[in-house]
């Protein structure tokens, strides 16, 4: 497979020190680096010559890069490339390691609060419907218990849903409560 070298611009190093001290004092020189849409690998191995060092990099690093800095240390412009194309960098044993992130988990989405107040108005509702109505505002699984039934009448303004589940339950002649997990559960049984 043929690199495209065409589309890396510009990568030169303004100063350089002798290679018996490239170890560390390479960071320290100054280069300008100007990429568009470069393959990372291919930026990647040219700090490694300029260092001359070799380069181990991972290959999942593949999104492209672009970026333009002057006059920077090749610390720096390690640092902003890592940084566009998510990777982490370090010398060891005489080499440049680069490895890609571990991509970040997705974060659950927070469910309302049952602190959160709500407006209800409802006449002659189906219980087990209600019960579930609040459960999925909640983003929670239900457990109802089979003997909850019947119709319900509710006339809340700015509660909390906590408080919508009291009111319910004090009609209905339940009790509630949420069972913690990776998905809580609103469980409602009777008194």
């Amino acid at each position: 497979m043929m690199r495209h070298w065409s589309r890396i611009v510009t990568l030169s190093c303004l100063a350089l020190l002798p290679t018996a001290v490239w170890a560390e004092a390479d960071l320290g020189a100054r280069i300008a680096l100007k990429v568009d849409q470069a393959d990372p690998q291919d930026v990647l191995k040219t700090f490694g010559q300029i260092m001359s060092i070799p380069v181990e990099i991972d290959p999942a690093i593949r999104q492209p890069v672009s970026i333009r800095v002057e006059q920077v240390t090749v610390r720096t412009a390690l640092n902003a490339v890592c940084e566009s194309v998510g990777c982490d960098w370090r010398l060891e044993g005489g080499k440049l390691k680069v490895t890609a992130q571990p991509k970040p988990a997705a974060e659950p989405a927070t469910p309302p609060s049952l602190e959160k107040p709500i407006d209800i108005k409802i006449t002659d509702a189906n219980l087990r419907e209600v019960l579930a109505t609040v459960a999925q505002i909640l983003s929670y699984d239900l457990a109802l218990d089979p003997a909850i039934k019947g119709k319900i009448t509710l006339s809340i303004e700015n509660q909390g849903l906590r408080s919508v589940l009291d009111t319910i339950c004090s009609q209905a002649a339940c009790r509630w409560r949420v069972i913690e997990g990776s998905r809580p559960v609103l469980e409602v049984k009777p008194k």
